[in-house]
């Protein structure tokens, strides 16, 4: 089982984690990746080969529905082109009443959606991590969470916090919302369903201020506003009630302190504050906090900040404050291509049902070709995120594979790190082969004259790059000296001049049977030769009977 210490020494209400692992544990966890990594490996194959299959057939549907556009006005249906395919620029209109948010009871003439944008000021928790491997293999990892104030749009849950100190609200009343006309109108034509979630064009409404809220409940609790931005505390101080200007209770009652518009500071119950940069930025660090106060975690002893207003404000918010904002897409004009269903339209689908439903759709006046050449790059950008994305699964496989090995050799830590960047080198590149092959048998399949091509040219890539490393490392084998000098003309002269041993063959008498004879070797003497170049020796072995 892994260590865990906790330290909160590090700073006030920061939490560090220290968790340790022994090479067992790390050898055990590495071990179990391998099946990951397995599935990986093997599922790169089929996703990367899917890919290309994919891609050839969108390729092929937006040819075929490229070849069967009309033309046609949007101001008049033609019920004879039903079925057909239609190009056309109209413009885009709300064909239904106003859009309204009734909450708030923000109401728009002429927009085809309306966007409710809300953020709640909140504690968020940041991690930064540092690890270290010692001797034996055991992995030493330090983390330290911190906390900060941010804007976010989102509920941050604060239950999963190291520090529970820091508590979050558990409701965001105000999130984000659409409101959607019920009818949009394109020229005589009416925009089909599946369109409707690409209206993405906005325009911010900086208009609206406290005066545009409808709903009494809500206007009461509006503290101020500025460019179309509402600002809403948590807890309104009650009208009337007062206390002083300088440090008191979260969210307390009493007077407002707030900056103008002009860059006065009022003190007032209705004054109205205006934005201010350090309280709209999403990574401001927490402004200090009153001790003692309701959201302050009891953890935390920091400095009152004397300057801070004794409520909520857009300069000093608090936690649980809110602010809302609003944007819509405005009417304008749109290109289409889609089949004629009616009054409206529907995709084009291929032949062979292949390659996706074929409904394109941009804001602005565009001609039918840039319509599908903009359809085509977006299919080969699609293309080329998966094949990056199956060549990074393979990768990650492959790592994943081998990684034992490296963890095994963390006993001694730099070797390990050295075994780990040449296994994530090894598995970069066999990935890159097979990838490419992978590639290539694809297109083989779909086109046999391009995917020859294209495998051809794989193997000679792939051909070319192992004969240049073989080449290279021969090259360097070439390059090494040899293992043994070779002697110069000084050392053959010592070498020469010097005998460490001689044999010399003497005359060897055997018995008298001629059938068993007995050769004797004396013991070699030492032998000093002179400078000159060594003569000849002549030996004569004598038998008897008989001389060689």
């Amino acid at each position: 089982m892994s260590d865990v210490d906790f330290d909160e020494e590090a700073g006030e209400g920061h939490v560090t984690e220290v968790t340790t692992e022994n090479l067992f544990e790390r050898l055990g966890s590495s071990f179990g990746t391998v099946c990951i990594g397995i599935l990986f490996f093997f599922g790169a194959f089929p996703l990367l080969y899917w890919n290309e299959g994919r891609a050839v057939d969108r390729y092929e549907a937006l040819q075929e529905a490229e070849s069967q556009v009309t033309a046609v006005s949007s101001v008049n249906l033609d019920p004879s082109l039903d079925g057909r395919v239609v190009y056309f620029t109209a413009p885009i209109t709300n064909g239904a009443g106003p859009l309204v948010d009734s909450t708030f009871g923000i109401a728009i003439q002429d927009g085809l959606r309306l966007d409710r944008h809300g953020e709640m000021y909140q504690w968020k928790e940041k991690r930064s991590s540092k690890t270290t491997t010692g001797l034996g293999g055991k992995k030493t990892t330090r983390t330290t969470y911190s906390y900060i104030k941010v804007w976010e749009d989102s509920l941050i849950d604060s239950g999963s916090f190291k520090n529970r100190s820091y508590v979050n609200p558990a409701v965001m009343e105000f999130g984000d919302s659409t409101f959607m006309a019920e009818t949009i109108d394109i020229g005589s034509y009416k925009l089909p369903d599946e369109l409707r979630g690409r209206i993405t064009w906005d325009t911010q409404l900086t208009e609206i201020t406290k005066a545009n809220v409808t709903k009494a409940s809500i206007r009461s609790r509006v503290a101020s506003d500025q460019n179309g931005e509402l600002f809403i505390p948590k807890v309104m101080p009650a009208e009337g009630a007062g206390v002083s200007s300088g440090a008191g209770t979260n969210g307390g009652i009493g007077r407002r302190r707030m900056q103008t518009a002009d860059g006065t500071v009022n003190e007032s119950n209705t004054a109205t504050a205006s934005l201010s940069p350090s309280g709209g930025s999403s990574s401001e660090v927490a402004a200090p906090m009153i001790e003692g106060t309701t959201n302050n975690p009891p953890t935390l002893r920091p400095t009152a900040d004397v300057t801070a207003p004794a409520v909520s404000s857009l300069s000093y918010p608090q936690i649980g404050d809110q602010r809302v904002s609003w944007s819509y897409a405005p009417e304008t004009t749109v290109t289409i291509v889609g089949v004629q269903n009616g009054n409206t339209l529907k995709a084009f689908v291929s032949k062979t049902g292949d390659g996706g439903d074929v409904l394109l759709f941009k804001r602005g006046n565009y001609t039918v070709g840039a319509m599908f050449d903009e359809a085509e790059a977006s299919n080969a950008a699609t293309t080329w995120i998966l094949r990056f994305v199956g060549y990074a699964v393979m990768t990650l496989g492959l790592y994943l594979v081998f990684r034992p090995i490296e963890v095994f050799a963390d006993i001694i830590p730099c070797v390990g790190s050295i075994i780990g960047c040449g296994i994530i080198f090894m598995a970069a590149v066999l990935s890159a082969v097979l990838s490419l092959l992978t590639i290539s048998i694809a297109w083989l399949a779909a086109r046999p004259k391009i995917g020859g091509i294209v495998l051809a040219v794989s193997l000679i890539v792939v051909g070319g790059c192992a004969f240049g490393y073989k080449k290279i490392r021969g090259q360097k084998e070439e390059d090494d000296p040899d293992s043994f000098a070779k002697p110069n003309a000084h050392e053959q002269a010592e070498a020469a001049n010097t005998v460490s041993a001689s044999q010399t063959l003497t005359t060897v008498y055997a018995s008298q049977q001629p059938s068993e004879p007995i050769v004797v070797l004396a013991q070699p003497e030492p032998v000093v030769v002179s400078p000159q170049p060594p003569q000849p020796v002549q030996a004569s072995v004598y038998v008897p009977n008989q001389k060689y």
